[in-house]
């Protein structure tokens, strides 16, 4: 959510494994990052209101949902719990089974569009319903109707686990001019 919280890998996994439990828990954490967001707000726009957070809810909640299908290590029941409130938030729309861009089939489902002055924000991802993990995301982001290059897009995921270190990508010497 962007509110830079650190959250330990104990709590992760202490994470309800109930649907609505979860999203009881889910909501009061975007509620609290929204009234942080609108107190930092207001230091820099003294009209700035909660209220303008407040209308995206749904949203943020449906965000935060998604994330738990391939940002954090949570246990498979969370993945499952966050797939299915994800799917009753007001505003996702399922739109049935497909296959991602490397032919795998998924669950795709759509976010409630996020719309704020000029730019207009659409989101999808396909979710595998065996494993409750994230394959794939559909981004289109437009402002005053023109799709923002890099901006929008798809993107793939493999997740799971490793034991494997991370590969450090080898550096390219700098090249120095040689004097004339």
């Amino acid at each position: 959510m962007g509110d830079n919280k650190w959250v330990t890998y104990a709590q992760l996994q202490a994470l309800p494994t109930e649907p609505e439990a979860l999203r009881a828990r889910v909501v009061a954490d975007v509620r609290a990052w929204i009234d942080a967001a609108a107190e930092d707000a207001r230091t820099t726009d003294p009209s700035a209101k909660k209220e303008d957070w407040l209308i995206h809810l749904d949203r943020y909640v449906a965000e935060y949902m998604t994330n738990l299908l391939y940002e954090n290590p949570v246990p498979f029941k969370v993945r499952s719990a966050a797939y299915q409130a994800l799917k009753t938030t007001k505003g996702v729309s399922d739109l049935g089974q497909v296959k991602d861009p490397l032919n795998r089939p998924g669950q795709k489902v759509a976010l409630p569009v996020y719309e704020r002055k000029s730019a207009v924000l659409k989101e999808q991802f396909i979710v595998d319903t065996k494993t409750m993990t994230l394959l794939a995301r559909y981004v289109d982001l437009q402002d005053g109707g023109k799709q923002l290059a890099g901006k929008s897009g798809v993107e793939t995921y493999k997740v799971g686990w490793t034991d494997d270190k991370p590969a450090v990508p080898a550096t390219v010497p700098a090249t120095v001019p040689a004097a004339s």
